[in-house]
């Protein structure tokens, strides 16, 4: 009875990503060319998209940087024959660019991942999570310049949160975050703490519905879960909406200096906005890679 649940909350919650997706999409096509923007970022930080374009049966992952008010063209980060989603994006001290993103081959869901350093990105090479499948990857940089690593892990039973680390060499095996249970846990977003130490919050099935939960790292482990109230991109202010008449940019830039939240227009050739993940570094909140699914799933 409980594999029959289990699988019945799978099913569920895979549609509903599915459908998501789906919607949004269509209601890009619907809106046209209507602009979007994201609100409440610091006007010291700086920002970056990264995303998937699927050229017939190829699907091109890239990366754009937002300079001096400018989004630049957008960078080929890979280009693959996998069913490539959900790409994530971080940035560590040492001026190195990493993205992960899931690839789908078969019967299997894997992840990915690439890194730019000495003006190349590295190939691609896939992280070795020993799980059926692997989705909604994450990543942060901490202040000691630790590299971690999110996602929800799906071992052939059910799906949980699962966290890897960056040894300097290699990815750490992965440990699972939230307690192993019989339900989904899915779509995991992290963010640090007044103590510099991250936290990842995801969506828990529990009870016949979709909870927000999240733990702390406390320096060896992760704490016990905590129900919050919304999804972590509410609760750090950002929010994503359509440019109203009137220059936004510059009202953007005019406002910078002032210590206020400024926005950042999205760029206008980013056709799937809900399948990109935005990057900000440098900033005062604490998320740094916001899925822009999440808007759309609100």
């Amino acid at each position: 009875m409980e594999a029959y649940t289990n699988m019945c909350c799978r099913y569920i919650s895979l549609c509903f990503l599915i459908l998501a997706l789906l919607a949004a999409s269509a209601d890009a096509e619907e809106q046209g060319t209507v602009p979007l923007k994201v609100v409440g970022v610091d006007h010291e930080s700086q920002a970056e998209l990264v995303w998937v374009e699927q050229r017939g049966a190829q699907y091109d992952l890239y990366l754009s940087e937002y300079n001096n008010g400018t989004w630049q063209p957008g960078q080929l980060v890979a280009r693959s024959k996998l069913l490539n989603v959900t790409p994530t994006i971080a940035r560590d001290k040492d001026g190195h660019i990493w993205v992960v993103w899931s690839g789908r081959s078969g019967t299997t869901t894997d992840l990915y991942y690439s890194v730019w350093q000495n003006n190349v990105w590295s190939a691609p090479v896939k992280i070795e999570t020993h799980l059926v499948s692997s989705l909604s990857p994450c990543l942060i940089v901490d202040q000691h310049n630790q590299l971690w690593l999110a996602w929800a892990g799906f071992d052939g039973d059910d799906d949980d949160i699962f966290f890897s680390r960056w040894n300097g060499a290699d990815w750490d095996l992965p440990d699972r975050v939230n307690i192993d249970n019989v339900t989904p846990d899915l779509f995991p977003v992290f963010g640090i703490g007044p103590a510099g130490l991250p936290w990842i919050q995801w969506s828990g099935y529990e009870n016949g519905g979709y909870k927000q939960l999240r733990s702390a790292w406390n320096g060896t482990s992760w704490g016990e879960p905590q129900e919050m109230t919304d999804r972590a991109v509410v609760l750090d202010g950002y929010t994503l909406e359509p440019v109203e008449a009137g220059n936004e940019l510059q009202a953007a830039v005019a406002q910078e200096g002032k210590g206020g939240p400024s926005s950042i227009e999205l760029p206008d050739f980013l056709t799937n906005p809900e399948q990109a993940t935005f990057h900000v570094f440098g900033a005062r909140k604490e998320m740094q890679a916001l899925p822009l699914r999440d808007f759309f799933a609100e």
